[in-house]
Protein backbone atom coordinates (compact mmCIF):
# COMPACT_ATOMS: atom_id res chain seq x y z
CA UNK A 1 0.00 0.00 0.00
CA UNK A 2 2.42 2.42 0.66
CA UNK A 3 4.37 2.24 -2.75
CA UNK A 4 0.68 2.91 -4.32
CA UNK A 5 0.51 5.99 -1.89
CA UNK A 6 3.64 6.79 -3.25
CA UNK A 7 2.98 6.91 -6.65
CA UNK A 8 -0.55 8.60 -6.03
CA UNK A 9 1.95 11.70 -4.50
CA UNK A 10 3.98 11.66 -7.36
CA UNK A 11 1.18 11.70 -9.94
CA UNK A 12 -0.47 14.52 -8.12
CA UNK A 13 2.93 16.95 -7.27
CA UNK A 14 2.95 17.79 -10.57
CA UNK A 15 -0.25 18.63 -11.20
CA UNK A 16 -0.83 20.81 -7.95
CA UNK A 17 2.63 22.79 -9.01
CA UNK A 18 0.98 23.52 -12.83
CA UNK A 19 -2.42 24.18 -11.02
CA UNK A 20 -0.40 26.99 -8.92
CA UNK A 21 1.91 28.18 -11.42
CA UNK A 22 -1.22 28.78 -13.81
CA UNK A 23 -2.67 31.07 -10.83
CA UNK A 24 0.59 33.29 -11.06
CA UNK A 25 -0.35 36.46 -12.71
CA UNK A 26 1.58 37.05 -15.77
CA UNK A 27 4.23 40.06 -15.02
CA UNK A 28 2.85 43.80 -15.12
CA UNK A 29 2.97 45.82 -18.33
CA UNK A 30 4.83 48.80 -18.28
CA UNK A 31 2.08 51.72 -17.88
CA UNK A 32 0.66 53.03 -21.22
CA UNK A 33 1.82 56.63 -22.27
CA UNK A 34 -0.58 58.73 -21.90
CA UNK A 35 -1.40 61.91 -23.88
CA UNK A 36 -0.75 62.75 -27.35
CA UNK A 37 0.60 60.59 -30.02
CA UNK A 38 4.40 62.61 -30.83
CA UNK A 39 2.90 63.83 -34.65
CA UNK A 40 -0.21 65.75 -32.59
CA UNK A 41 2.31 66.74 -29.51
CA UNK A 42 4.62 67.99 -32.21
CA UNK A 43 2.76 69.90 -34.96
CA UNK A 44 5.28 70.54 -38.11
CA UNK A 45 5.47 74.51 -37.17
CA UNK A 46 6.04 74.07 -33.10
CA UNK A 47 9.32 74.12 -31.93
CA UNK A 48 10.67 71.69 -29.21
CA UNK A 49 13.73 71.03 -26.68
CA UNK A 50 13.60 67.96 -24.66
CA UNK A 51 16.02 66.55 -22.72
CA UNK A 52 18.00 64.78 -19.42
CA UNK A 53 21.30 65.47 -17.44
CA UNK A 54 23.15 63.15 -15.30
CA UNK A 55 24.32 64.22 -11.92
CA UNK A 56 27.48 62.57 -10.47
CA UNK A 57 25.53 60.75 -7.75
CA UNK A 58 23.80 58.94 -10.60
CA UNK A 59 26.64 58.05 -12.60
CA UNK A 60 28.73 56.70 -9.58
CA UNK A 61 25.86 54.51 -9.40
CA UNK A 62 25.89 53.48 -12.99
CA UNK A 63 29.64 53.47 -13.75
CA UNK A 64 29.27 52.11 -17.29
CA UNK A 65 26.76 54.54 -18.59
CA UNK A 66 29.16 57.13 -20.66
CA UNK A 67 26.03 58.94 -21.53
CA UNK A 68 26.44 62.18 -19.59
CA UNK A 69 24.08 64.56 -21.18
CA UNK A 70 21.49 64.19 -24.33
CA UNK A 71 18.99 66.52 -25.86
CA UNK A 72 16.41 66.36 -29.03
CA UNK A 73 15.32 69.44 -30.51
CA UNK A 74 13.23 71.17 -33.45
CA UNK A 75 14.00 74.40 -34.19
CA UNK A 76 13.36 77.16 -36.67
CA UNK A 77 16.10 76.47 -38.71
CA UNK A 78 14.30 72.23 -38.99
CA UNK A 79 10.71 74.14 -38.64
CA UNK A 80 12.07 76.39 -42.43
CA UNK A 81 13.69 73.77 -44.09
CA UNK A 82 10.28 71.84 -44.07
CA UNK A 83 7.96 74.36 -44.61
CA UNK A 84 10.61 74.77 -47.78
CA UNK A 85 10.25 71.41 -48.92
CA UNK A 86 6.66 71.42 -48.62
CA UNK A 87 4.84 69.16 -46.48
CA UNK A 88 4.67 65.75 -46.92
CA UNK A 89 0.85 63.62 -46.34
CA UNK A 90 2.15 62.27 -43.36
CA UNK A 91 3.90 63.99 -40.64
CA UNK A 92 6.44 64.03 -39.46
CA UNK A 93 7.89 62.25 -42.72
CA UNK A 94 10.91 64.21 -43.61
CA UNK A 95 10.89 66.14 -40.51
CA UNK A 96 14.52 67.11 -39.23
CA UNK A 97 15.53 67.24 -35.59
CA UNK A 98 18.35 68.01 -33.87
CA UNK A 99 20.43 65.35 -31.26
CA UNK A 100 23.25 66.85 -28.83
CA UNK A 101 24.74 63.88 -26.40
CA UNK A 102 27.42 64.69 -24.47
CA UNK A 103 29.65 61.74 -22.80
CA UNK A 104 31.74 61.34 -20.20
CA UNK A 105 34.57 60.96 -22.37
CA UNK A 106 34.08 64.01 -25.12
CA UNK A 107 32.29 67.04 -25.75
CA UNK A 108 28.74 67.65 -26.89
CA UNK A 109 28.63 66.58 -30.32
CA UNK A 110 25.14 67.40 -32.69
CA UNK A 111 23.69 65.62 -35.29
CA UNK A 112 20.89 66.59 -37.60
CA UNK A 113 18.34 63.38 -38.10
CA UNK A 114 15.35 62.91 -40.29
CA UNK A 115 12.09 61.12 -39.01
CA UNK A 116 9.52 59.05 -40.35
CA UNK A 117 6.04 57.94 -38.34
CA UNK A 118 6.04 54.24 -37.47
CA UNK A 119 2.67 53.72 -36.06
CA UNK A 120 2.83 56.08 -32.73
CA UNK A 121 6.39 56.64 -32.66
CA UNK A 122 8.98 58.02 -34.86
CA UNK A 123 12.78 56.89 -36.48
CA UNK A 124 15.75 58.87 -37.24
CA UNK A 125 18.22 58.17 -39.17
CA UNK A 126 21.53 60.62 -39.57
CA UNK A 127 22.50 59.92 -42.86
CA UNK A 128 26.50 60.42 -43.11
CA UNK A 129 29.02 60.37 -46.01
CA UNK A 130 30.26 56.75 -46.96
CA UNK A 131 33.47 55.78 -44.88
CA UNK A 132 35.32 53.00 -46.47
CA UNK A 133 36.68 51.99 -43.10
CA UNK A 134 33.68 52.01 -40.83
CA UNK A 135 30.75 49.67 -41.75
CA UNK A 136 28.24 52.18 -40.06
CA UNK A 137 27.04 54.71 -42.11
CA UNK A 138 24.09 55.77 -40.87
CA UNK A 139 23.03 56.74 -37.48
CA UNK A 140 19.49 55.73 -36.09
CA UNK A 141 17.43 56.13 -33.06
CA UNK A 142 13.32 55.95 -32.07
CA UNK A 143 11.56 58.57 -30.24
CA UNK A 144 8.29 57.69 -28.78
CA UNK A 145 5.18 58.80 -26.21
CA UNK A 146 6.74 58.11 -22.31
CA UNK A 147 4.93 59.13 -19.35
CA UNK A 148 2.98 62.77 -18.84
CA UNK A 149 4.92 64.83 -20.64
CA UNK A 150 8.20 62.74 -21.49
CA UNK A 151 9.14 61.14 -24.59
CA UNK A 152 11.90 57.98 -24.48
CA UNK A 153 14.68 58.54 -27.06
CA UNK A 154 15.52 54.63 -27.99
CA UNK A 155 18.83 53.74 -28.86
CA UNK A 156 19.05 50.35 -29.82
CA UNK A 157 21.69 50.52 -32.32
CA UNK A 158 24.14 52.84 -30.60
CA UNK A 159 22.65 56.21 -32.91
CA UNK A 160 23.31 59.13 -30.57
CA UNK A 161 25.62 61.56 -32.36
CA UNK A 162 29.71 60.94 -31.58
CA UNK A 163 32.89 62.70 -32.68
CA UNK A 164 33.39 59.69 -34.95
CA UNK A 165 31.11 58.21 -36.73
CA UNK A 166 32.18 54.78 -36.44
CA UNK A 167 32.86 55.21 -32.96
CA UNK A 168 30.46 53.39 -30.60
CA UNK A 169 29.46 53.73 -27.31
CA UNK A 170 29.40 49.52 -26.56
CA UNK A 171 25.39 50.59 -25.18
CA UNK A 172 24.37 47.07 -24.66
CA UNK A 173 27.50 47.40 -21.77
CA UNK A 174 26.59 50.26 -20.61
CA UNK A 175 23.21 51.33 -20.36
CA UNK A 176 22.87 53.86 -23.35
CA UNK A 177 19.92 52.36 -24.41
CA UNK A 178 16.96 54.39 -23.44
CA UNK A 179 16.73 58.00 -21.81
CA UNK A 180 13.22 59.66 -20.62
CA UNK A 181 13.76 63.09 -21.93
CA UNK A 182 11.67 65.73 -19.98
CA UNK A 183 10.69 69.06 -21.87
CA UNK A 184 13.45 71.93 -21.50
CA UNK A 185 13.49 75.25 -22.68
CA UNK A 186 14.57 75.88 -26.37
CA UNK A 187 17.51 77.54 -24.99
CA UNK A 188 18.72 74.67 -23.45
CA UNK A 189 18.90 73.20 -26.81
CA UNK A 190 20.73 76.45 -28.02
CA UNK A 191 17.43 77.63 -30.21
Amino acid sequence: MPSSLLRLAICLVPAFAVMALSQEKPPAAPPAATGKPLGKQFPPSQPFCYGVDFDAAHLEQHPDQQTVSVRVSRGPAEIAAYAEAGKPKNWPDGANIAIAAKTRESDEVQSEYTCSAEGEQWRCISGASANAACDMLTKEVVLRKGDGDTIVLANPSDGLPSLELCSRLGIHETGDELFQLKPMPLSACGQ
